[in-house]
């Protein structure tokens, strides 16, 4: 936990007791823990830095990355209003022995298909209060990708990423939710280049977005692929005589969706919303949104959940 006294802490919840803590020199504003049990503190003037942590030596300083933009009225940093950290899996053509390997943060997930290999990578998501939200990979951290379009100026906004699919979804003060999508490349082999000359940045400022409340968004979620299940079981009355694969749910959608075929290009995937201006939004070919649920939360004390129904083209 993080508090106005400028401390770290970390605690022993069956004791109800503090058992390491570490001074700060900003109000730490977000926080998260790495799959290897590693730190992430968000702080007030956009920075974000990474502590190790054991139980028997407590919490060891990293590294450190600023979140900030080359604008004069921003270069200072804006608060960290969100942290989350993402796990994806890469096929790579290099053999090993070994079911690991080492890191910064101790060991990634290694497995063997044949000849090749499955390695998980781990990244952190970082939004913050320039109406930005980062993607960093955590093997040189340098920033990958930087998403667009949001209103984040004051609130404690943070964004979600999909488990089955690469987008990113975030709430706005604008009273709408935006969606990105980005390109699942492994970034690892270049981080040695990235951290030199600092331009592999790509931007994403196409999205797509719906209006959700009649307040600021708070917060918006994707209902993970399990609460999807049972939550078109409790709809239907049913837990196991339906079928809930993408496949069934897609020709579902693309009925109710035939009345709409005149309006449908100025739609998006979200099946209402608008999008970049002069920029075209493309549709995912794995089509891993349809059906999806998006579980969204207003400053007005009203919790709303949509279901995407878009079709496809």
């Amino acid at each position: 936990s993080g508090s106005f006294d400028k401390k770290l802490r970390m605690w022993d919840i069956p004791k109800g007791e503090v058992i390491h803590w570490q001074s700060t020199q900003y109000l730490i504003s977000a926080l998260s823990f790495m799959e290897s049990g590693a730190v992430i503190a968000g702080f007030t003037n956009g920075q974000c830095i990474f502590y190790n942590y054991t139980k028997s030596d407590g919490f060891q300083f990293n590294t450190e990355i600023d979140c900030r933009n080359r604008g004069v009225s921003l270069k200072n940093g804006k608060k960290v209003s969100g942290i989350k950290t993402i796990r994806k899996a890469f096929t790579t053509d290099d053999e090993h022995s070994n079911s690991t390997r080492n890191s910064m943060f101790g060991k990634k997930n290694l497995r063997m298909t044949g000849k090749k290999s499955e390695v998980i990578r781990e990244y952190v998501l970082v939004t913050t209060n320039d109406s930005r939200i980062r993607m960093f990979e955590t093997d040189g951290f340098s920033c990958i990708y930087k998403f667009k379009g949001l209103t984040n100026n004051k609130m404690r906004i943070a964004a979600d990423s999909s488990s089955i699919s690469n987008h990113i979804l975030c709430a706005s003060e604008d009273k709408y939710v935006y969606l990105w999508e980005y390109d699942n490349t492994d970034h690892t082999h270049m981080s040695s280049v990235i951290s030199k000359i600092g331009a592999l940045t790509t931007k994403y400022g196409t999205y797509e977005a719906f209006l959700a409340h009649d307040a600021t968004v708070t917060a918006a979620l994707f209902l993970p692929h399990n609460g999807l299940v049972v939550a078109r079981g409790l709809q239907n009355n049913e837990m196991d005589t339906k079928s809930f694969d993408q496949n069934a749910t897609k020709e579902e959608n693309q009925k109710e969706t035939e009345k709409e075929t005149a309006t449908k290009d100025k739609k998006g995937i979200f099946g209402r919303g608008k999008v970049a201006a002069s920029k075209k939004v493309t549709e995912p070919e794995s089509n891993a949104l349809y059906g999806a649920i998006f579980v969204t939360t207003g400053a007005d004390g009203h919790i709303h959940i949509f279901e995407n129904h878009a079709a496809n083209t």
